[in-house]
Protein backbone atom coordinates (compact mmCIF):
# COMPACT_ATOMS: atom_id res chain seq x y z
CA UNK A 1 0.00 0.00 0.00
CA UNK A 2 1.59 3.18 -0.80
CA UNK A 3 2.54 5.86 2.10
CA UNK A 4 -0.28 8.32 0.98
CA UNK A 5 -2.49 5.21 1.72
CA UNK A 6 -1.10 3.97 5.33
CA UNK A 7 -1.24 7.76 6.17
CA UNK A 8 -4.76 8.08 5.30
CA UNK A 9 -5.62 5.40 7.33
CA UNK A 10 -4.46 6.22 9.72
CA UNK A 11 -5.97 9.30 10.23
CA UNK A 12 -8.98 7.49 10.40
CA UNK A 13 -8.38 5.91 13.17
CA UNK A 14 -6.91 8.60 15.46
CA UNK A 15 -7.96 11.78 17.01
CA UNK A 16 -6.28 14.02 19.41
CA UNK A 17 -8.04 16.12 21.34
CA UNK A 18 -6.66 18.55 23.71
CA UNK A 19 -8.81 18.62 26.46
CA UNK A 20 -10.43 15.13 27.36
CA UNK A 21 -13.14 13.91 30.04
CA UNK A 22 -15.46 11.32 29.90
CA UNK A 23 -18.08 12.64 28.01
CA UNK A 24 -16.12 14.19 24.86
CA UNK A 25 -14.65 10.22 24.87
CA UNK A 26 -18.35 9.14 24.74
CA UNK A 27 -19.32 11.16 21.86
CA UNK A 28 -15.80 10.41 20.22
CA UNK A 29 -16.87 6.74 20.40
CA UNK A 30 -20.32 7.32 19.36
CA UNK A 31 -19.32 9.23 16.18
CA UNK A 32 -16.90 6.16 15.39
CA UNK A 33 -19.88 4.17 15.23
CA UNK A 34 -19.07 2.29 18.97
CA UNK A 35 -22.08 2.45 21.13
CA UNK A 36 -23.38 0.73 24.39
CA UNK A 37 -19.77 0.70 26.14
CA UNK A 38 -20.59 4.70 27.55
CA UNK A 39 -20.25 3.24 31.03
CA UNK A 40 -16.72 1.28 30.44
CA UNK A 41 -16.06 4.70 29.24
CA UNK A 42 -17.04 6.90 31.95
CA UNK A 43 -15.51 4.58 34.28
CA UNK A 44 -12.19 4.09 32.82
CA UNK A 45 -11.68 7.84 32.54
CA UNK A 46 -13.21 9.28 35.44
CA UNK A 47 -9.62 10.51 36.43
CA UNK A 48 -9.32 13.15 33.56
CA UNK A 49 -12.26 14.80 34.51
CA UNK A 50 -10.44 17.51 36.92
CA UNK A 51 -7.60 17.87 34.62
CA UNK A 52 -7.75 20.64 32.33
CA UNK A 53 -4.53 19.71 30.83
CA UNK A 54 -5.88 15.80 29.55
CA UNK A 55 -5.21 15.02 26.56
CA UNK A 56 -6.55 11.95 24.18
CA UNK A 57 -6.10 9.87 21.14
CA UNK A 58 -8.69 7.30 20.28
CA UNK A 59 -8.43 4.73 17.28
CA UNK A 60 -10.92 2.32 16.03
CA UNK A 61 -11.28 -0.54 13.82
CA UNK A 62 -14.73 -1.47 13.13
CA UNK A 63 -17.67 -1.06 15.89
CA UNK A 64 -16.94 -3.81 18.15
CA UNK A 65 -14.16 -2.87 20.02
CA UNK A 66 -12.49 0.93 20.69
CA UNK A 67 -9.13 2.13 22.06
CA UNK A 68 -8.65 5.12 24.26
CA UNK A 69 -5.20 6.08 25.40
CA UNK A 70 -4.60 9.43 27.79
CA UNK A 71 -2.43 11.07 29.35
CA UNK A 72 -3.28 13.84 32.96
CA UNK A 73 -2.07 15.24 36.26
CA UNK A 74 -3.43 14.64 39.38
CA UNK A 75 -1.95 16.23 42.07
CA UNK A 76 1.87 16.30 41.16
CA UNK A 77 1.29 13.20 39.46
CA UNK A 78 1.38 12.70 35.60
CA UNK A 79 -1.01 9.20 34.37
CA UNK A 80 -0.96 7.92 31.17
CA UNK A 81 -3.56 4.94 30.00
CA UNK A 82 -4.05 2.89 27.72
CA UNK A 83 -7.55 0.81 27.18
CA UNK A 84 -9.37 -1.05 25.14
CA UNK A 85 -12.53 -1.92 25.14
CA UNK A 86 -14.51 -4.69 23.59
CA UNK A 87 -18.13 -5.01 23.25
CA UNK A 88 -19.13 -8.77 24.62
CA UNK A 89 -22.87 -9.90 24.14
CA UNK A 90 -24.65 -7.67 26.78
CA UNK A 91 -21.13 -6.64 28.08
CA UNK A 92 -17.87 -3.87 27.52
CA UNK A 93 -15.27 -5.35 28.50
CA UNK A 94 -12.06 -3.13 29.18
CA UNK A 95 -8.73 -3.70 29.16
CA UNK A 96 -6.61 -0.90 30.46
CA UNK A 97 -2.99 -0.22 31.34
CA UNK A 98 -1.77 2.44 32.90
CA UNK A 99 1.01 3.66 34.16
CA UNK A 100 2.54 6.76 36.36
CA UNK A 101 6.36 7.90 38.07
CA UNK A 102 6.47 8.02 42.25
CA UNK A 103 9.11 10.13 43.23
CA UNK A 104 10.39 8.12 45.23
CA UNK A 105 12.55 4.46 45.44
CA UNK A 106 10.65 1.24 44.22
CA UNK A 107 11.30 -0.11 47.94
CA UNK A 108 9.91 2.95 49.50
CA UNK A 109 6.96 2.27 47.48
CA UNK A 110 6.64 -1.17 48.72
CA UNK A 111 7.55 -0.50 52.30
CA UNK A 112 4.67 2.65 52.18
CA UNK A 113 2.18 0.41 50.41
CA UNK A 114 1.35 -2.87 52.08
CA UNK A 115 -1.11 -4.29 49.80
CA UNK A 116 1.35 -4.69 46.87
CA UNK A 117 3.22 -8.40 47.52
CA UNK A 118 6.02 -9.00 45.11
CA UNK A 119 5.48 -12.03 42.84
CA UNK A 120 8.93 -11.27 40.75
CA UNK A 121 12.26 -9.63 41.20
CA UNK A 122 14.61 -9.30 38.28
CA UNK A 123 17.24 -6.67 37.14
CA UNK A 124 15.10 -3.59 37.19
CA UNK A 125 11.98 -4.81 37.29
CA UNK A 126 9.51 -5.82 40.68
CA UNK A 127 6.51 -7.92 39.16
CA UNK A 128 3.63 -7.01 41.80
CA UNK A 129 0.09 -8.01 42.28
CA UNK A 130 -2.84 -7.16 45.09
CA UNK A 131 -5.62 -8.86 46.38
CA UNK A 132 -7.78 -7.39 44.14
CA UNK A 133 -5.78 -8.96 41.53
CA UNK A 134 -4.49 -6.17 39.89
CA UNK A 135 -0.97 -6.90 38.34
CA UNK A 136 2.04 -3.90 38.21
CA UNK A 137 4.94 -3.55 37.05
CA UNK A 138 7.94 -1.48 39.03
CA UNK A 139 11.10 -0.26 37.18
CA UNK A 140 13.48 1.56 39.15
CA UNK A 141 14.76 4.62 37.54
CA UNK A 142 16.92 5.83 39.78
CA UNK A 143 17.57 6.00 43.22
CA UNK A 144 14.68 8.38 44.10
CA UNK A 145 12.18 7.54 40.88
CA UNK A 146 10.09 4.22 40.35
CA UNK A 147 8.11 3.86 37.23
CA UNK A 148 4.66 1.91 37.98
CA UNK A 149 2.87 0.00 35.07
CA UNK A 150 -0.14 -1.57 36.21
CA UNK A 151 -2.76 -3.91 34.31
CA UNK A 152 -6.77 -3.75 34.93
CA UNK A 153 -9.42 -5.61 33.26
CA UNK A 154 -13.28 -4.81 34.02
CA UNK A 155 -16.65 -6.29 32.57
CA UNK A 156 -19.14 -3.22 32.40
CA UNK A 157 -23.13 -3.39 31.43
CA UNK A 158 -23.36 -2.27 28.18
CA UNK A 159 -26.79 0.02 28.79
CA UNK A 160 -26.44 3.15 28.18
CA UNK A 161 -24.31 5.70 30.44
CA UNK A 162 -25.83 7.88 32.38
CA UNK A 163 -22.97 9.89 33.60
CA UNK A 164 -22.59 12.58 31.14
CA UNK A 165 -20.61 15.50 33.19
CA UNK A 166 -17.28 16.22 34.18
CA UNK A 167 -18.61 16.67 37.68
CA UNK A 168 -20.18 12.92 37.62
CA UNK A 169 -16.69 11.49 36.11
CA UNK A 170 -14.74 12.62 39.41
CA UNK A 171 -12.28 9.51 40.24
CA UNK A 172 -8.91 9.19 41.47
CA UNK A 173 -6.48 6.60 39.23
CA UNK A 174 -3.88 6.82 42.42
CA UNK A 175 -6.38 4.98 44.17
CA UNK A 176 -6.01 2.04 42.65
CA UNK A 177 -2.08 2.09 43.60
CA UNK A 178 -3.02 2.94 46.77
CA UNK A 179 -5.68 1.06 47.84
CA UNK A 180 -6.15 -2.47 48.22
Amino acid sequence: MPWFGISFLLSLLCVIISSAHAANLIDMAHKAGFTRCDNAIAMEFKAIADSPESVASTGHFNNRNFSIMATWEENENSFWKNTTLIKFGRSCMAFSVTGTTETKSCQQFLSANKQWQTVKTQKNFIWIKNDTGTSALLRTLSDSLCSITYRTHHTYDSKPSTIRTQKDTQHSEKSILTSG
